[in-house]
């Protein structure tokens, strides 16, 4: 596979993941604003941080393939090819310490 079709593969992995973690920290702002049944809320709140540990299976070999994928491209192209690898670090991280705190500070 060309290098193209390998990074746009990558993209995609790291994309699914992070939509998984999005989605979920959608519903987590949902269930903090009581916008939803006490039992929706509870599940939220509960299983967030299982979401993100399932979304980062998918995603951190995502990562870690953008990463080495982007060693190989041409200096210019070295922050756009990078990009992936920084949007999945940040959301990846952004959920698990929202999942955490949400577990043991909770309301």
């Amino acid at each position: 596979m060309s290098l193209p079709l390998q990074f746009i593969a990558a993209s995609l992995l790291v994309a699914f993941g992070v939509a998984i973690v999005i989605a979920w920290l959608l519903l987590f702002v949902l269930a903090l604003d009581h916008m939803l049944l006490p039992w929706v809320n509870a599940g939220i709140l509960l299983y967030g941080l299982g979401v993100v540990a399932l979304a980062s299976i998918v995603t951190v070999p995502g990562i870690m393939w953008a990463q080495r994928l982007s060693e190989r491209v041409p200096h210019r192209w070295k922050r756009q090819a990078s990009l992936p690898t920084w949007i999945g670090t940040a959301v990846l991280s952004t959920g698990a310490v929202v999942a955490l705190l949400a577990l043991f500070i909770g309301r």
